[in-house]
Order: structure tokens, then sequence, then C-alpha cells
């Protein structure tokens, strides 16, 4: 009776710290939001220096700046050497509140990363996770969450 007892009691705590786990993991949008490998650079990119949205400005081994332009929507050609880094964006968007240099929720975890760079928006209804990280082996993964709530 007492085994009985003893394993209805863990398997009831087991469960529970599933539920929990999957619970945060839906909250920080783990499940509908997964790491995208982008288009290589032209030449390697040694650090990521800017981030805006979608949009991330890296230095290359020798010194030039790139742009990555549109990660959710650029399917070729979009890295565009520039000349220097932007300026802060003010835009005239109602629902902006802040702009975070880190994300609001933690994103979805990953193994050997070199780098990584985050933005979070927040705004009215929703907060809005923008993260890059440049991999060891020179890849760069762009990853995007939205957390809805008040």
């Amino acid at each position: 009776m007492l085994k009985q007892f003893g394993l209805t009691f863990l398997l009831a705590i087991l469960g529970a710290i599933l539920g929990l786990g999957l619970t945060i993991g839906y909250v920080w949008d783990w499940f509908s939001s997964d790491w995208v490998r982008l288009e290589a650079s032209p030449e390697p990119i040694a650090e990521l220096l800017h981030i805006e949205r979608d949009q991330v400005w890296g230095e290359s081994e020798a010194g030039v700046l790139y742009k990555y332009n549109d990660a959710k929507n650029c399917m070729s050609d979009c890295w565009t050497m520039v000349q220097t880094l932007p300026s802060p964006v003010w835009h005239d968007d109602p629902d902006l509140m802040e702009i975070r240099a880190e994300t609001c929720t933690p994103a979805r975890p990953l193994l050997g990363n070199a780098e990584r760079i985050e933005q979070c928006r927040v705004e009215t209804w929703v907060n809005r996770n923008y993260v890059f990280a440049l991999r060891e082996n020179g890849d760069l993964l762009f990853w995007q969450g939205d957390v809805f709530g008040e």
C-alpha cells in the first residue's frame, strides 16, 4: 500500500513538473517559433554589431560592415555592404512602448553559440523578441517569438 502511494505521488509530481515545463515553453513561444538558418554572408562574419527588428549589422573578419535585410522573408541576396551603423530609429508606431537590448523572454535554447544579439519590442498587446545567433562554425541563425498579453 505504501509503495503504491509513493509511486502515485512520484508520478503526480513528475506530471506537474512536465506540465509546468510545457506551459512555460508555450508562453515563451518555443513551440511556434524555431531557429532559422540564414543565407551565408559574402565574407565570414566575425562580430554582430547592431539589431533593428529582423535586420542585423555585422562586421566581417576583414573589417567590412554588412547588413542582413528582412530575416523573416528574404530568400536570396539578403546581404548588403554598408559604410556605417544606423542611428537609432524612432518609429511613429503608437503601439510601441519600449525597445530593450535583451529578449522579453528567453529565446529557444541553442547550443554552440559564439555570439548573440537580441532585441525586445514592447508593444501594447505583444512583446516581440528578435534574436540573431552567430554559431562557432560561422552560421547565422534567427529566432523570433511573440509573447501576447496586456
